[in-house]
């Protein structure tokens, strides 16, 4: 999964003028030739993960009730489907320099520059926004390791003029994923999206209580009011702190024990209707290795699969991960 550090706030500008469309029917790879075990399995899915998303858009941004301007689906929206991608207005090595950060904001076009004081700066102050502030709000981080089992890298950060506008919730239904082939930052469907939905990211983990959940977003300048928060189910928070709890019982857990933690993890993934595909690949891709040191290679082959089928879903084919995955795919079979 992607670090949302200084990632855009709920609270937003519109933005001084309209971002054109990318063509999305460009640069796609064709699928290597060599035929995987699996394929045919999987060839509906994988096909409708490698339709990119139209140059027309399945979205608008436009005002969002008290939270601002947001990202609103203009269609149903497939599980898997690249709703948007965009190449980044700014792209400086991550630290909070402000010196950097004005060399790259000075070779921005008058519209770019127009567009990106647009954005929220949650650490304004009376003197106004600064390049920092929104940067600071608004940035992404730019690349994801090839290992899925590895934690996220200190990388390059990144601010995009329209995918800054997707405001955060803390039962999202799309997440994002950095294509290092063509340097742009793209949003998947995590579920089946109606007309009319927002579409909402996830700026930090959301595995914790309502209590810890907040506390962590207002340090992004912001007071979470998605309808988990609002609703503060107790029993959400159970599950929710529980699935921490089993984050670190499984890094002391051997083998067969790590297997009933994982499998206790996807129950609640599904009891709480947390569909973050990225922790369902991480959780598929850990039993699959889990599977592999005991030896049972058919519960093996089948989180393989799993996980591959997952990372399909959160990366596309041609991510790192995917590839990963797919050769893992392939070797337990053969």
């Amino acid at each position: 999964m992607i670090s949302h550090a200084f990632q855009s706030p709920v609270v937003h500008h519109a933005p001084a003028f309209q971002v054109q469309p990318t063509s999305y029917l460009t640069k796609a790879k064709k699928p290597t030739a060599r035929a995987f075990f699996w394929t045919a399995a999987l060839a509906p899915f994988t096909a409708a993960v490698r339709t990119r998303a139209q140059a027309g858009r399945c979205y608008k941004v436009r005002k969002v009730s008290d939270k601002g301007f947001g990202a609103i689906a203009l269609e149903p929206i497939a599980s898997g489907q690249l709703v948007a991608e965009e190449e980044p207005a700014l792209r400086w090595s991550g630290a909070e320099d402000e010196a950097e950060l004005q060399e790259c904001f000075d070779a921005l076009s008058v519209q770019q520059k127009e567009a990106l004081l647009e954005l929220e700066d949650a650490f304004a102050e009376r003197q106004g926004k600064t390049i920092l502030g929104i940067a600071r709000t608004n940035a992404f981080q730019a690349g994801e390791p090839s290992d899925p089992l590895l934690e996220e890298e200190e990388e390059s950060r990144v601010l995009y003029l329209e995918l800054s506008r997707f405001n955060h919730s803390c039962l999202p239904n799309c997440g994002v994923s950095w294509d290092d082939r063509e340097g742009m930052l793209q949003v998947y469907a995590e579920r089946d999206i109606a007309a009319g939905e927002e579409l909402c990211l996830y700026y930090q983990d959301v595995r914790f209580p309502t209590p810890v959940r907040q506390e962590r977003l207002i340090s992004l300048g912001f007071q979470c009011a998605c309808p988990v928060c609002v609703a503060a189910d107790p029993v959400s928070d159970e599950r929710r702190a529980r699935m921490q709890q089993l984050i670190e019982e499984l890094e002391e857990s051997e083998d067969e024990k790590a297997l009933e933690l994982i499998q206790e993890t996807l129950r609640l993934y599904d009891e709480e209707r947390l569909t973050v595909i990225s922790y369902r690949k991480m959780a598929a891709y850990k039993a699959y290795a889990h599977s592999m040191s005991l030896g049972n290679l058919s519960d093996a082959a089948r989180w393989a699969k799993l996980a591959y089928k997952y990372c399909l879903q959160c990366h596309g084919p041609y991510h790192a991960q995917t590839k990963v995955l797919r050769a893992h795919a392939n070797r337990v079979r053969s």
